[in-house]
């Protein structure tokens, strides 16, 4: 072909390539994504994983991305959706003051001390959890056998061991009571329902104090998520980016990801390494030989008789 045909369409062949760029299939995506197997649920996570499928398509469409001239197409592409020059700069928490902001909060809000909580819950558990006064007509429901009965009538009085009470001409065995009538009656389970009672209140109190200390943390946290992301940034790997630095990760990954998969394709395709070298036999010696050796050695001269 003569100089003069290529010159003819080299302007064509141009054309059609930098066409080629811009309609790249947008639509592919990784196998492998730099989120791995999380999914993308954070406006944030939404933007790297677009990010990614642009640089992406510059790969199925086979543009080398250690070119400069790639890179600065890709970045252009990024730039129409997610701009790259973000003027400001991106707001951080500081966790360990937002922590004592909140924990001052909730101290204002929930003021009582373990002390006093437990001072509290006692009185109440008192008042829920009261023996029966003898004389006073009660409901008991109880197992008997395999049926569940139930009985209405005065309290007499526990019996001799302690183990039954006396309902009119009735005794029912406190251990086939149902729990809520055995603590009416049995007094160590009774302080024991007590003392449960206080715990489990305590426990709750303080979880709701710090559920809204939590919160407060939680809320200050998603308003500075919200102006960052507003602002044009990306939380990527724990840390603000521009969407230009995340393209430019995701292009190393992809390189570094493709240069791995070569170095081990090369490595598999390699002929196995033979040492050549000499393998030395040991044979057992013939007999007869063995005597020829025998006979052939040098022995020591005998002593001079003088």
């Amino acid at each position: 072909m003569s100089k003069s045909v290529i010159y003819l369409f080299l302007p064509l062949f141009l054309f059609i390539s930098v066409i080629n760029l811009y309609s790249l299939d947008e639509s592919a995506s990784p196998t492998d994504s730099v989120l791995g197997k999380r999914k993308a649920k954070t406006e944030s996570d939404k933007r790297i994983l677009r990010i990614e499928q642009i640089v992406y398509s510059f790969v199925v469409n086979g543009s080398d991305l250690k070119e400069e001239q790639t890179k600065e197409l890709i970045l252009k592409k990024v730039n129409d959706e997610f701009p790259l020059a973000i003027e400001k700069s991106p707001k951080e928490v500081n966790i360990v003051k937002l922590r004592k902001r909140a924990q001052k909060q909730a101290n204002k809000k929930y003021q009582l001390t373990e002390k006093e909580l437990t001072e509290q819950y006692n009185k109440k558990a008192e008042e829920l959890f009261q023996s029966l006064p003898l004389n006073s007509t009660v409901t008991i429901t109880y197992k008997q056998g395999s049926n569940l009965k139930t009985i209405t009538g005065r309290y007499f009085g526990l019996t001799y061991y302690n183990d039954g009470v006396r309902i009119e001409n009735t005794v029912i065995p406190i251990f086939d009571m149902s729990d809520s009538d055995k603590s009416k009656f049995d007094a160590k389970l009774r302080d024991l329902k007590k003392r449960q009672y206080v715990k489990d209140e305590i426990e709750s109190y303080q979880k709701e104090k710090e559920s809204y200390s939590d919160n407060i943390i939680r809320t200050k946290a998603e308003e500075v998520v919200k102006l960052n992301e507003k602002n044009g940034f990306i939380n990527a790997w724990s840390k603000w980016r521009t969407p230009e630095d995340v393209a430019e990760i995701i292009i190393t990954y992809i390189v570094d990801k493709e240069r791995k998969k070569e170095e081990e394709s090369n490595k598999a395709n390699q002929p196995p390494i033979v040492k050549e070298g000499i393998e030395l036999q040991k044979r057992p010696i013939d007999s007869g030989i063995a005597d020829q050796v025998q006979e052939n050695s040098v022995r020591p001269p005998e002593e001079e008789n003088w």
